[in-house]
């Protein structure tokens, strides 16, 4: 995974830090997975993967409240 794969988190100077971080453990995960075998002998499983989709599931979950109202807009049939 290459960092600029991810979208920019447009949070001004840390932004490319965090990008870059993010980028560097999902690497990680990707280039070390194949030596893996998976619960049913399935190669490429590695067992961090799971823990590192709840870790940024939940900086989504704790983002979530500070974003920004969609507007909503209402289609009348016509």
């Amino acid at each position: 995974m290459q960092a600029f794969s991810l979208p920019s988190p447009n949070i001004g100077g840390q932004g490319h830090h965090l990008r870059r971080i993010a980028a560097k453990a999902i690497s990680y995960i990707e280039t070390s997975a194949p030596s893996y075998t998976g619960g049913a002998g399935v190669a490429g499983r590695h067992p961090s993967a799971d823990e590192l989709e709840a870790f940024f599931l939940a900086c989504a979950a704790a983002v979530t409240p500070f974003k920004m109202a969609t507007p909503v807009t209402n289609e009348t049939d016509t």
